[in-house]
């Protein structure tokens, strides 16, 4: 049998009730169409809640600890767990990347080589990436057998368009009741086009996200907020910060430990700045009315804080074409390190490599699978990036557990996903044993590091 081409679609912080679900309120007609004659699952786990970490994750099968290294100067995926990718590599699949430029720090030119193009960061399809992508797939209807990733950024961050372009009907409540679910709207239109260029019969199509997003449940009023708190943020570093930084890096090697102090300085001043000028803020949320949901969410934002709750973990996951056979919707948990194990059953190939994924081959078979738990981690994408909160956890279907990366006794929440599935009541303090039980599976995955 013929082995079949794989396209790779990655939309950057895609929530899982934003892709599929009866209260999301965008209008996505070629994604549905494509939910409708594939298999879909529900409440797939990401491992990470930043980009790198988590793609790294993603392509490898493996979580974050075995996947992904840092230190002061890259952040990469660790090559001896890019088992997926070398393998199709050794198949003689043509393998292509089109991925946003902060992902070029993944070091994946050692498996795309010339392969690889990348985009600004702050692009959407509407910046001309979307002709690009059609006029490459019809170029590839020439080739035989690829594999080609593509990662889309159109609702990562705010969801806004970066560029002087603005669509006109961005603001269209018919599209969405926010900015988020609109821009996934106008990224529908484009997804349409370019699915009109794959021959489903000889490609496998799996869609997913790196993570979710916490901006997907905004109202007008937190939309608004949010963009106020962005600029807020963008303070520019200033001549004498330009200036100074000049006159160290002309100066002879033994002066040049200096510039890291510099640098530290001015971070620390630059942060104090940031959160002097949002004070105010904090304050203006006690005026909104706020569900403790959405409270939570927005002085996550205001504060910079990086947690592991649903929001930004639960993503979807969609396999449609080529050995996909019956249309199925899916809510068990399963994982993002799943994924590449279940492309390698549905186009027919073992693998035989320790991961801490598996395959979701079962299920569309109409065979069960017992849940494993799901690994999250708070990893930021660069080493030397502030973040206030960094926590690891453990979900199942029935609790989500996280605490302190390094105080299993400091930061600890527990949270019953059934009673309370917007995680607002933290019942930690009065369930020791359920915490105890939870602290067991974080240890007995993360003991295999």
């Amino acid at each position: 049998m013929e082995e079949p081409n794989i396209l790779f679609l990655i939309i950057d912080s895609f929530r899982s009730d934003k892709f599929f679900h009866k209260e999301k309120t965008s209008v996505t007609p070629n994604i549905d169409k494509l939910i409708q004659r594939g298999v879909y699952f529900s409440q797939t786990i990401s491992s990470a809640s930043s980009s790198l970490p988590a793609i790294s994750s993603l392509l490898t099968g493996n979580y974050p600890f075995d996947s992904f290294k840092q230190n002061e100067k890259k952040s990469e995926i660790v090559e001896s767990s890019m088992f997926f990718l070398k393998e199709l590599k050794k198949r003689n699949y043509e393998m292509y990347g089109f991925i946003p430029k902060i992902l070029t720090n993944l070091s994946l030119e050692k498996i795309f080589g010339d392969n690889l193009d990348s985009y600004d960061d702050n692009s959407t399809l509407y910046d001309g990436i979307g002709d690009e992508l059609i006029a490459k797939m019809k170029e590839k209807k020439e080739k035989s057998k690829w594999f080609w990733y593509i990662h889309l950024n159109d609702i990562h961050g705010p969801a806004i368009f970066h560029k002087d372009f603005q669509h006109e009907d961005f603001e269209d409540v018919n599209l969405g009741k926010n900015q988020y679910e609109r821009m996934v709207s106008l990224m529908d239109k484009w997804l349409g086009k370019i699915f009109e260029e794959i021959d489903f019969e000889k490609t496998l199509v799996v869609i997913s996200a790196d993570h979710g997003s916490d901006v997907g449940v905004f109202d007008k009023e937190m939309d608004r907020l949010n963009l106020q708190i962005r600029n807020k943020k963008k303070i520019p570093k200033g001549k004498a910060f330009d200036v100074s930084h000049k006159i160290i890096s002309r100066s002879p090697g033994f002066l040049k430990p200096m510039r890291k102090i510099l640098s530290k300085s001015y971070t620390k001043r630059r942060e104090n700045i940031i959160e002097n000028s949002l004070e105010p803020d904090l304050k203006k949320l006690e005026s909104l009315q706020l569900s403790p949901y959405k409270k939570r969410i927005m002085e996550n934002i205001i504060l910079g804080k990086s947690q592991v709750f649903d929001e930004r973990f639960v993503i979807p996951l969609l396999f449609t074409g080529y050995g996909v056979n019956e249309n199925k919707i899916i809510d068990k948990q399963v994982r993002s390190v799943d994924i590449f194990p279940t492309v390698f059953s549905l186009v027919g190939f073992s693998f035989y490599e320790k991961i801490h994924g598996r395959t979701l081959f079962p299920y569309f078979n109409n065979e069960d699978l017992d849940e494993l738990p799901a690994y999250l981690q708070s990893t930021e994408n660069f080493s030397d990036e502030k973040t206030d909160t960094k926590v690891i956890g453990i979900r199942t279907s029935d609790y989500k557990y996280f605490r302190d990366r390094d105080d299993c006794m400091k930061n600890v929440h527990l949270y019953d996903l059934h009673s309370d599935p917007l995680e607002e009541e933290n019942i930690s303090e009065n369930n020791k044993n359920k915490v105890n039980e939870m602290e067991r599976l974080l240890a007995e995955i993360s003991l295999e590091n």
